[in-house]
């Protein structure tokens, strides 16, 4: 168990019945505040229109698959003829939200989240930095179909202000 007050979660492609009664308080799809920050879920196989599918402003995105061309090749035993298998969806909102230049009001914030926390493809896991967001892929089990736990978790400093400075602490 780890020891931060508080813990976020998102189904996954292999998560299966009643998810959100298991976790309780710990499950997230939507939006939220955590410690502070403005946190939104998107749970495994969420599409939605461009426009839709992700809210404006959030400091810590989180889903389960990567977006369409990050962090997502994938080993060609495992995606067959394409090594890309992020969510085309997402991409598309996430480029949405970047083109959007600020938000309303003035205070600063960003359209796209600051961070975006993912995994699903276990190979791919890293960090990059894409127009003002820093993307993780904090996949913990082994390459290809999980058998196992082959890296420890990530840890993440997330300021709690308008900053996008984001550091990694542990875990990379």
């Amino acid at each position: 168990s780890m020891p931060h007050k508080e813990k976020i979660f998102v189904r996954g492609n292999h998560e299966r019945g009643r998810v959100r009664d298991l976790l309780g308080r710990f499950y997230c799809q939507g939006t939220r505040v955590c410690c502070g920050l403005q946190v939104m879920g998107v749970p495994y196989s969420t599409y939605g229109s461009k426009e839709s599918l992700l809210t404006p402003g959030m400091d810590l995105l989180l889903s389960h698959e990567p977006p369409y061309g990050t962090l997502d090749v994938a080993t060609a035993a495992q995606a067959g003829t394409c090594p890309r298998i992020g969510n085309a969806s997402l991409n598309e909102a996430l480029n949405y939200l970047s083109s959007s230049q600020q938000l309303q009001g003035g205070d600063g914030r960003q359209a796209q989240p600051r961070v975006h926390i993912f995994g699903h493809v276990h190979e791919a896991r890293g960090y990059e930095e894409k127009n003002g967001t820093m993307f993780v892929n904090a996949a913990n089990a082994n390459p290809g179909r999980a058998r196992r736990v082959d890296h420890q978790v990530v840890v993440l400093d997330i300021l709690k202000n308008s900053s996008r400075d984001v550091r990694i602490v542990s875990g990379m």
